[in-house]
């Protein structure tokens, strides 16, 4: 007599009907729940140089996708990392405005500096992260 036990039951039926659709067991489809969060844009500007010790002042704007709309009271983190390098570290953290605005200003190593903005998930939105902007020092 055989014992099976209910687990390994209903996973063969399962790879069973999977391979009567003749379809392979990876590219079984995955069934994800709704994400009703609003998506995000984030943008960030800086310049393109700066003066030897001298900061960089970064903008960066934070927008509903779906409306265009700012995003006000969004938590933003600013990253940097010496230009080329491997890991970020955080340089600066702030809130946006009512404009979805924030502005923030960070050290700049020479020869150059990476920043990027990110802005965390939350209850109300799904996370969003910049592009990557470059500050030379002269």
């Amino acid at each position: 007599m055989l014992f099976t036990s209910r687990p390994a039951i209903a996973g063969a039926l399962a790879l069973g009907a999977v391979a009567a659709l003749a379809v392979p067991a990876a590219a079984a489809p995955t069934v994800r729940e709704a994400d009703d969060r609003s998506g995000v844009l984030v943008s960030i500007s800086a310049p393109a140089t700066v003066d030897r010790g001298q900061d960089a002042t970064l903008g960066v704007t934070v927008r509903d996708v779906g409306s265009g709309q700012p995003m006000a009271e969004t938590l933003v983190v600013v990253l940097r990392r010496a230009a080329g390098e491997g890991g970020w570290a955080e340089a600066e953290r702030t809130v946006t405005d009512a404009r979805g605005r924030a502005v923030v200003s960070a050290a700049v190593k020479p020869p150059s500096t990476d920043f990027k903005a990110k802005v965390p998930r939350s209850d109300t939105h799904r996370w969003g992260r910049s592009a990557k902007v470059t500050v030379t020092v002269n």
